[in-house]
């Protein structure tokens, strides 16, 4: 027979069918849960393989004979459904083998911000399950059995979990969970688990990809392969407790070494906190014995809160826990919990209280999961505070990134245009992973409605558009063509970035300029601006807004003259040098040395001036002029950390980046706390994780070392480094040839530079009187003799928190 591949036109869609006369949901079961099996044979030769293709909505976990193979999907939005596909040759053995899934479903509750609804960033339809597979005879065609979702498959509404409602922790990652493990099916997932009570799986319709759209269905998915590979799970160890109470702390100690259990009696009432060590993303898991009707509730916390306020400082003796949490209700008998979804926490509050029997804990850990990143670069420099800043840098994308980018993962863990424009660049640059970023930007292409504007977060139950991040989404894909080197991922963005920027044109005045734009005006979150809009953009023209829609008019330039469409590119620089025009006749002090916010100001900001220096309407002198009014610190309204990126990329197009050091004083400060993870905002106020923070790992691979792509996909190199305070600093990043590495060191009146670059790979070094040095594949060392002051210095740094 010719084997067609998954879901052409036999796997079924499936749900439970709900019999309110065998099952009672719980009182605040909002989600609708569901267990599925599927029983079948294997030949006693063993002869055999497995591969099945599953997915759901909205989310699922797979065991094969108790073992828990897959769990997904990623994240898509219906029209792009994605499946996994999973090898399950080593989970088989000859006789009766079960497949069992469960799958929670949000479609019954809309996402809120207000923490009583669904997880926003998972798109949803309708209750569903899906699976396509055939197990075949090795080495030849021969079908043994089909084991497709259909009514043969056994299915039970789950009556266990129902979800806590708890308005004090405002977030929309949806709502946390309680499981009764009195009413939970134990050993369902297993081969000898009785389900005769169950009934048959209803039939909702086919599954279908995009080749097979056609076929007559009553579903809205269009399932494609997932993108990227699943995520990475490992297990950990708490390494601290504190604040026990009605317990030994050293008992509890020994219970988190698995070093011993420990034993609760009837009655009893304890708590205490436990210690990751470092902010992480995982599920905590709970092995433990009897105790039927107890109640443990953990509580998640990215730091100590004083007084209810959260503090970046390690302080158990005196802080308290804040957070969402879960609950889980004991059974009899041995039991293990853990969460459907991962959480994230520094530190666990965990609650304990026993009603009538004995309960025993025998061991509590966690599983570490997110994107399977491998830290391939590496940089070092004799400022070794540089070295805390590059750990708490990359923790922080690592723990924001997993099904999808994440603009943090406590809160929203949504995928923000804003945040990944830049976040693609520092995953890319420390990995050379740059599957994320493609699936992030086909995502944004995706969220496109009629209008053709981009959304500004993506997946999303609740469409939200920000004029700013859709245009740099356009700049998002310039970025990731030039660093990955993928054409036909980006051709295939043309048609969005035209659309895109075409809808920003009906908003153009008689001048070019766009006005009284709709939506959120946020840029990004400036102290002086009111809900991070700057001055002009509610109502009026905003300077900044129209230089980002100028630098994307330039970057889509680019694109459309490299995949020779000349036409367009000529219209998108006309309309880029109309704005430029504007804004230096009307936006403009001479007196200042600056650029305002809006036409005729008062207002003016970094981030202002630097998009005028990043969209080159400040000539080379103003340029200078702009730099040195940035760099003096002096009455601009201060970009964040997210927004220090665009002013770091101004002082390098302005020749003044030997000058910004000073750019990374808050970043020092941030070091000097106790926070393992970058901040959202310099002020404290919210999310201790935030990858749009982690600038500095792109400062220290594309600036310091100087390593930056000089033709798409780094078939090209320039090493133009930065010496800034420093006396020395090597280190490498990973490109698609292979690794670019540079060592530079100064002593005296020399500068000494060795570059290695892999083979097939051609460039030049930029030396630091702005001289040039063609390098080929391999090593080169350049000695170079000039004049110059030695500032590097070891004093202990101000505090600017």
């Amino acid at each position: 027979m010719t084997i067609k591949g998954p879901f052409f036109g036999e796997a079924r869609w499936i749900w439970c069918k709900y019999n309110r006369n065998k099952v009672e949901r719980r009182v605040n079961a909002l989600y609708r849960r569901s267990y599925f099996r599927r029983v079948f044979n294997v030949p006693e030769d063993g002869d055999t393989y497995l591969t099945v293709y599953v997915s759901a909505d909205s989310q699922y976990i797979l065991y094969l004979n108790g073992e828990m193979v897959s769990r997904g999907p990623a994240k898509g939005d219906i029209k792009h459904q994605f499946y996994e596909e999973v090898h399950l040759d080593s989970f088989l053995h000859p006789g009766k083998n079960v497949l069992a899934a469960m799958v929670v479903s949000y479609s019954p509750v809309w996402a809120s911000y207000g923490g009583d609804g669904a997880p926003c960033s998972i798109m949803t339809a309708t209750s569903a399950f899906v699976l396509d597979g055939t197990l075949m005879r090795k080495g030849s065609q021969e079908e043994i059995e089909r084991i497709y979702t259909d009514r043969r498959w056994k299915a039970m509404p789950d009556s266990a979990y129902q979800e806590i409602i708890d308005l004090t922790n405002s977030n929309i990652t949806g709502m946390c969970e309680e499981l009764d493990g009195i009413d939970y099916p134990w050993g369902w997932t297993n081969i000898d688990y009785d389900d005769s009570n169950w009934e048959y799986a209803a039939d909702l319709g086919i599954a279908v990809r995009p080749e097979t759209d056609n076929i007559d269905h009553n579903l809205p998915y269009c399932l494609i392969p997932r993108m990227i590979p699943p995520l990475e799970e490992t297990l950990e160890s708490f390494v601290d407790v504190y604040q026990a109470n009605g317990v030994e702390c050293s008992n509890v100690l020994k219970l988190i070494a698995d070093e011993g259990s420990l034993t609760i009696p009837p009655g009893t009432s304890i708590s205490f906190v436990v210690d990751a060590g470092k902010l992480t993303t995982g599920y905590p898991m709970i092995s433990l014995h009897g105790g039927e009707g107890s109640s443990i509730k953990l509580t998640y916390s990215e730091s100590w809160y004083i007084n209810g306020k959260k503090v970046p400082i390690h302080i158990p003796q005196n802080g308290h826990i804040v957070g969402y949490y879960d609950r889980y209700i004991c059974a009899s008998g041995k039991q293990y919990y853990e969460p459907f979804h991962w959480r994230t926490f520094r530190y666990i509050l965990v609650e304990i209280e026993t009603g009538q029997q004995e309960l025993v804990i025998n061991r509590f850990s966690y599983r570490f999961t997110g994107y399977p990143y491998k830290e391939l670069a590496s940089f070092e420099s004799s400022d070794n505070q540089y070295t805390k800043i590059w750990d708490m840098a990359w923790r922080t994308v690592k723990l924001c990134s997993h099904e999808t980018y994440e603009d943090c993962p406590y809160y929203e863990q949504m995928q923000y245009a804003g945040d990944t424009q830049t976040v693609i660049l520092y995953s890319g640059y420390v990995s050379g992973d740059w599957r994320l970023a493609r699936q992030a930007i086909k995502l944004f292409d995706w969220s496109r409605g009629q209008d053709g504007l981009v959304q500004s977060r993506y997946p999303s139950r609740v469409p939200q558009f920000i004029p700013s991040w859709s245009l740099l989404w356009v700049l998002m894909v310039r970025d990731y063509w030039w660093h990955s080197g993928d054409e036909e991922t980006t051709r295939s963005c043309l048609d969005g970035i035209k659309a895109n920027l075409e809808w920003f044109s009906r908003f153009q005045n008689a001048d070019g300029m766009l006005e009284d734009l709709p939506y959120w005006k946020i840029v990004d979150w400036v102290e002086e601006w009111q809900g991070g809009c700057p001055p002009g953009a509610q109502g009026g023209i905003s300077s900044i807004i129209n230089l980002q829609y100028s630098t994307a008019l330039q970057a889509a330039a680019d694109l459309f003259e490299h995949f020779r469409f000349p036409e367009e590119a000529a219209v998108y620089r006309r309309r880029a040098s109309r704005i430029n025009a504007y804004v230096n006749r009307y936006c403009w002090s001479e007196n200042g040395g600056m650029y305002y916010d809006r036409p005729r100001g008062p207002e003016a900001s970094e981030l202002g001036n630097a998009w005028a220096i990043l969209s080159e309407a400040a000539s080379p002198e103003r340029m200078k002029k702009v730099a040195q009014r940035i760099l003096s610190g002096d009455s601009l309204a201060k970009a964040t950390l997210y927004g220090r990126f665009y002013v770091f990329r101004a002082m390098r197009r302005a020749d003044e980046y030997k000058k910004a050091e000073k750019l990374f004083d808050w970043w020092h400060s941030i070091a000097q706390t106790d926070l393992t993870t970058l901040p959202e905002e310099p002020r404290l106020t919210r999310s201790y994780c935030h990858a749009w923070s982690a600038t500095p790992l792109y400062e220290f691979l594309a600036e310091i070392l100087g390593i930056k792509s000089a033709a798409p996909g780094f078939s090209e190199v320039l090493i133009e480094p930065e010496m800034l305070n420093l006396l020395w600093a090597k280190g490498s990043i990973p490109t698609p040839y292979g690794d670019v590495s540079v060592n530079w060191k100064r002593y005296d009146n020399q500068f000494e530079i060795s570059v290695s670059l892999p083979s097939g790979v051609s460039g030049k070094i930029k030396l630091p009187d702005g001289s040039c040095q063609h390098v080929a594949p391999g090593n080169k060392t350049v000695i170079y003799t000039f004049h110059c002051e030695i500032n590097a210095t070891d004093e202990p740094r101000e505090k600017y928190l």
